[in-house]
C-alpha cells in the first residue's frame, strides 16, 4: 500500500543493503536532501502501517529527477513495487510537466536496471560519483 509521503518516513525505513552500500559510499547525509526538496512522493507500507520504503521525484523548471529508498523487505516483492512506482509515476508525468526524467542506478546493479528499464527509460550514459561509477537513465 502506498500512503502520502512525509519527510520523517526516511528514517523509519529500514534500508536495504543497496542503500546501506550507497550510504557507506557517499556519506550519511545521501538522503537528506529528499527531506527536503519538494516534489511529488510517496512511502509504501506493510499492513500494519509499517514504511517499507519510499519514492517519488524532485522537479526543478522542467526536469524530473526520479529517487527510491527501499528496504530489502519492499524488493522482495517486486510485482508489487513495480505497479505502485508504476501508477504513480503515470501520475506524475500527466500532472507535472516535464522536458525529461533521469534517474541514475549503480553500476552493475541488475535489479535497479531491469525495474528502471521497466518503467519506461533508456541508458543515457554513465558518471562517476566519488569512488562509485552509475548509469544515467532517461525518460
Amino acid at each position: 500500500m502506498t500512503i502520502p509521503f512525509h519527510p520523517g518516513h526516511l528514517a523509519a525505513v529500514e534500508l536495504g543493503a543497496e542503500e546501506r552500500m550507497e550510504c557507506a559510499l557517499l556519506g550519511s547525509g545521501l538522503f537528506s536532501a529528499l527531506a527536503e526538496l519538494q516534489g511529488p512522493a510517496w512511502s509504501l507500507t506493510d499492513d500494519s502501517e509499517r514504511i517499507l520504503g519510499c519514492f517519488g521525484m524532485l522537479v526543478v523548471d522542467r526536469e524530473g529527477v526520479l529517487w527510491a529508498v527501499l528496504s530489502d523487505e519492499a524488493r522482495a516483492s517486486p510485482i508489487g513495487l513495480h505497479r505502485a512506482a508504476k501508477r504513480h509515476l503515470d501520475w506524475v508525468e500527466r500532472t507535472f510537466p516535464t522536458d525529461r526524467i533521469l534517474t541514475a542506478v549503480r553500476d552493475r546493479f541488475d535489479p535497479g536496471r531491469r525495474w528502471i528499464r521497466r518503467l519506461g527509460f533508456t541508458h543515457d550514459g554513465d558518471f562517476q560519483l566519488g569512488n562509485a561509477r552509475y548509469e544515467r537513465y532517461v525518460k
